[in-house]
């Protein structure tokens, strides 16, 4: 059989792609696959990975996972590279966000955070995954449909939407 070499562009090793990734291999490893190697490569939105994986011709037992990130990454950091230079086989997953607040906050509904936000768009702090994540899409796509300025949203990235 043939090494198969899984190659991943997540920020960090836990969950998503990485998640993905080391599930993979440890499947075909216990199929009788041999020589399963993981590779993360994290930063700007998985666009490093991705330049470093285009370079990988001519091998057809190297497979790259990446999700949404991959989409924002593409656009905030202007890659020379996107997923045109790639061949999509599978979609494994489905990416699905929850938009949460503490127990105690006086945001019951979802309108009461709109109303509250849209009196000061830029002064409600989101946080969530890294910069161009399915998180980040989310609240400028919520922004937009409750016609504020995505561009005036005050969102934190952090180095994975994982706690």
């Amino acid at each position: 059989m043939l090494p198969i070499v899984t190659h991943s562009t997540t920020a960090t090793t836990a969950g998503g792609p990485a998640g993905v990734d080391q599930s993979c291999g440890a499947f075909t490893a216990s199929t009788g696959v041999n020589n399963v190697q993981v590779v993360n490569i994290p930063g700007a939105g998985g666009t490093i990975g991705l330049s470093s994986f285009v370079t990988m011709t001519g091998d057809p037992t190297t497979v790259m996972a990446t999700g949404t990130a991959m989409l924002g990454g593409i656009e905030l950091n202007d890659s020379p590279v996107d997923l045109t230079d790639v061949r999509p086989i599978a979609r494994v997953a489905e990416d699905y966000d929850a938009i949460v607040v503490n127990a105690d906050s006086p945001y019951q509904t979802i309108d009461d955070l709109v109303n509250a936000w849209s009196g000061d768009p830029g002064g409600l702090v989101w946080t969530g995954g890294s910069a161009g994540s399915i998180d980040h899409l989310i609240i400028a796509a919520l922004a937009k449909e409750s016609e504020l300025d995505p561009s005036e949203i005050t969102f934190i990235p952090k180095r994975s939407a994982w706690p």
